[in-house]
């Protein structure tokens, strides 16, 4: 249960003194004011002398178990880090896939109660703090014009249409014209539930009738949804069209039946195609802010909050390698998604909870037949499809959608719903994060990096959101400090392995063999004080033969790189360090294979890797910053590959419109 701050005693920490009833650390530097929140889970992890918090815990004590977001926890957690460094007093300490911990700085004594004998006040106590509550309010200031700065890019990104409409645009939703009872029942149902689903869409005005544009009649409306069902021979059939009200022009339309795989039935299908059509037709304009709603069942929320922290523990595990355990919190968060949806089947927050640990990895699981899989991944693409048909403006589900769309190629449709994710939810990390790559896929390195330092700053606890910001460096071309940036994610996270693996990949890119050992040597030595686990250590030797390779002397890391890919093949490309799917890991594995002087080789994985719908490294593709060496662009093989298909080759012409928009400047001032 949350302390009472105004009566709870107060608490020393360090070298600084805990006051609840007045939200303020004081130290002897001065005095600093705290939100409440963050005064709740200092005062836990205080009293808990040194001992490892669990996030339930901080939870059940500092939030009264009540369901909250990952990133609520993680802005507090970030705000106590930044008073620690700020007031040197104490130390915050994540314990990964555990807890937190706070300590005395300086061999302080244990946080103790301050009773009688309270801290010697500070000289000129009452100036020092009016001169702390003026530095507040300057913080204030600042931090809201941060965000202003921040946010900017956010109002009108590079590559986005311009247009922000925040009015509403007017839609007729029309059904047939009803020839016997059962079609009008059927007719009546559908329409009802379009004219639902549509009316929860904000920027979108659902109307009773069509206008049509003409002289002297009022204002067009924008859209007109027609329906029609057909259940002929028992089959039920429904068709929908989407017209433009000004000019007539049909801008969409499909037919669903029940002959579709398992799962949604014609209806629920019609349904989420038609809103996930209508976002993607205002994803260009960005128009409106998401709408209010009736807010989800508290317990059911709880449900899902608690699973969100096992799977970000099973997460963690993966990276960590410690299998058994991420086996154990995916597990255990499954079974919290079941029991979400049996009691609320309804909930948009427990139907992505089901996509959530149903969509990964790409593969078949230990244990799982071919055909579990494909149940597996049917169960995700159902839980967005139904997420989409009840609330088409959650921003989670804009972001599941376009990842659909992603693999099936098409980027443009993906991005345009990322478009509207970002618009509906500017401080989302999660959305900012697919946004940045959505834009660094198209050639848009400047924008995206702008989103991916947003996406850090919002969620700073998660390391593989910090690996969104030298990834999108390296995309813009500053490799440079791509290196450095890669380099602290080390030092604070040494034990996650995808960080060195990409810091392999770029330092490949760059092919200065003494810089390769040079690194390898500062991870041995000063990160892990010369006696690295063995994981790590196969990493830094694997990064010393590539230095050979690029010197000439290839088997060794060629071996490697061949042993690994029939690791890969053979079971969980993350088991063998890659990423979660077998195209992905063979990107990877051609780039590799490229730097290390097999042509063959890295052109028969890359060309495997973009017909499985992998574009992993979006720097290593045609007109990137650190493309594939030139010994593969001249392979035929290679050009053709990025024309075999229309939409490969609308993308590369994207990316190419991309780069010399970003270089014409520069160009012109030679």
């Amino acid at each position: 249960m949350k302390t009472a701050l105004a009566n709870a005693p107060d608490l020393e920490l360090g070298a600084g003194v805990l006051r609840p009833s007045t939200c303020e650390f004081t130290y002897p530097g001065g005095v600093r004011t705290l939100e409440p929140q963050v005064m709740q889970v200092l005062l836990v992890l205080a009293g808990s002398k040194g001992r490892v918090v669990s996030r339930d815990t901080l939870v059940e004590q500092c939030w009264d178990g009540r369901s909250i977001s990952e990133d609520a926890i993680n802005r507090v957690m970030s705000r106590i880090r930044q008073l620690a460094s700020a007031t040197g007093a104490f130390s915050l300490t994540t314990i990964r896939s555990v807890g937190y911990r706070v300590e005395a700085a300086h061999d302080a004594a244990s946080p103790r109660l301050v009773s009688e004998t309270r801290a010697a006040p500070i000289a000129g106590g009452r100036p020092l703090r009016a001169a702390a509550v003026a530095a507040g309010i300057i913080v204030a200031i600042l931090a809201l014009a941060g965000v202003g700065i921040l946010a900017w890019p956010l109002v009108k990104p590079a590559g986005v249409p311009p247009a922000i409409r925040h009015e509403a645009y007017s839609i007729a939703v029309l059904p047939g014209v009803a020839t016997s009872p059962d079609r009008t029942k059927a007719l009546s149902h559908l329409g009802e539930r379009l004219r639902l689903s549509v009316s929860r869409m904000s920027g979108l005005r659902v109307v009773d009738t069509a206008v049509i544009g003409q002289p002297g009649q009022r204002s067009a409306t924008d859209l007109v949804l027609n329906g029609d069902v057909d259940t002929a021979d028992g089959q039920e059939t429904i068709t929908l069209s989407l017209d433009d009200g000004r000019t007539g022009v049909r801008v969409w339309g499909a037919t669903f039946d029940n002959r579709g795989p398992p799962g949604l039935g014609a209806e629920e299908r019609a349904i989420s195609s038609a809103t996930r059509y209508l976002a993607l037709w205002l994803g260009d304009r960005r128009a409106g802010l998401p709408a209010a709603r009736e807010p989800e069942s508290p317990d059911t929320l709880a449900l899902v909050a608690k699973a969100d922290r096992k799977y970000l523990e099973g997460s963690e595990a993966r990276e960590l390698r410690d299998w058994a355990l991420a086996k154990q919190r995916s597990a255990e968060a499954r079974a919290l998604s079941d029991e979400a949806l049996a009691r609320e089947p309804g909930s948009v927050a427990a139907l992505m909870l089901r996509y959530r640990v149903s969509i990964l990895p790409f593969h078949p699981r230990d244990g799982e037949n071919e055909a579990e899989f494909r149940a597996r991944q049917t169960r995700a693409a159902d839980a967005v499809n139904k997420a989409l048909a009840i609330n088409p403006d959650d921003p989670e589900v804009l972001i599941a959608a376009a990842k659909q769309l992603e693999s099936v190629l098409h980027w443009d449709d993906a991005r345009r719903l990322l478009d509207r994710a970002v618009a509906l939810a500017p401080n989302s990390a999660e959305a900012n994060t697919w946004y940045a790559y959505s834009l660094g896929l198209t050639g848009k390195c400047d924008a995206g990096l702008r989103h991916a330092q947003l996406a850090s700053a919002l969620d700073p606890e998660r390391t593989w959101r910090g690996l969104t910001v030298p990834r999108l460096m390296l995309c813009a071309g500053r490799s440079d400090e791509a290196v450095k940036a890669y380099l602290g994610l080390v030092r604070r996270d040494r034990t996650h392995l995808f960080v060195l693996g990409d810091l392999h990949l770029i330092l490949l890119t760059r092919r200065q063999p003494s810089e390769m050992r040079a690194v390898a040597t500062q991870v041995r030595e000063q990160v892990w004080g010369g006696k690295p686990p063995p994981l790590v250590a196969a990493r830094l030797e694997r990064l010393v033969a590539a230095a050979d390779a690029i010197e000439g002397r290839p088997q060794r890391y060629l071996e490697m790189i061949r042993r690994d890919e029939a690791a890969v093949r053979q079971g969980s490309p993350a088991r063998v360090g890659f990423s979660r799917s077998l195209p992905d890991a063979l990107f990877v594995l051609a780039l590799e294979y490229a730097h290390a002087g097999s042509t063959e080789e890295a052109m028969s994985r890359l060309e495997e890797a973009v017909r499985g719908g992998s574009l992993y490294l979006p720097w290593a593709l045609p007109h990137g910053s650190a493309e594939f060496p030139s010994s593969v662009r001249r392979d035929p093989r290679y050009f053709a590959l990025w024309r075999s298909s229309p939409q490969l080759s609308a993308l590369m012409e994207e990316r190419r419109r991309s780069v010399a928009q970003r270089t014409a400047p520069a160009s012109a001032g030679q």
